[in-house]
């Protein structure tokens, strides 16, 4: 049985899948850093100058929902990383339970993601910014099909997975 192809034939769904997870680890750990400054930020400036009025790098002052904006930012960074690195280990043991994980996340964050898209478009309306909007919504099927594309590499490589574990 020969391996099936992805990426027009240049290489493997196996080592497709391994691409896909070590990138999307690696951003993962990117996202987590940059959704870690911020809450970092606001921790030393609440703690350490509490009586701030200017604050330093374009900084305003935060109110609750915005504080639990960036906390949800981070725990859905943290989520996707753990799922990113099951995929890799999955990918290393060929194990397609350790793999499920981050195809089901990557639905999820589909879906969060186009009412994040429907959200951001409706606000920047509402500010008057209808050409950002617009823009926002152009680009946003890029990434869909993208990320789209990776989910179907990911599970033709299980179901492979699946197939030799029925032998």
């Amino acid at each position: 049985m020969t391996p099936e192809t992805c990426c027009c034939g240049c290489c493997t769904v196996a080592k497709g899948t391994l691409i896909i997870g070590i990138c999307n680890v690696i951003g993962g750990i990117f996202v987590v850093i940059g959704s870690v400054v911020p809450v970092a930020l606001r921790i030393y400036i609440s703690l350490c100058q509490p009586d701030l009025t200017n604050y330093p790098y374009g900084l305003r002052e935060y109110n609750t929902a915005d504080t639990i904006i960036v906390l949800a930012q981070l725990f859905f960074a943290l989520l996707h990383l753990i799922v990113s690195s099951l995929m890799v280990h999955g990918w290393r043991t060929r194990n397609h339970r350790l793999i499920m994980p981050w195809i089901i996340w990557s639905y999820v964050a589909l879906v969060l993601l186009s009412a994040r898209v429907i959200f951001l478009f409706l606000d920047l309306l509402g500010d008057g910014y209808l050409a950002a909007g617009i823009f926002s919504l152009a680009i946003s099927p890029l990434y869909f099909l993208l990320q789209g594309y990776f989910v179907f590499v990911v599970k033709r490589f299980v179901d492979q997975l699946k197939m030799k574990i029925s032998y």
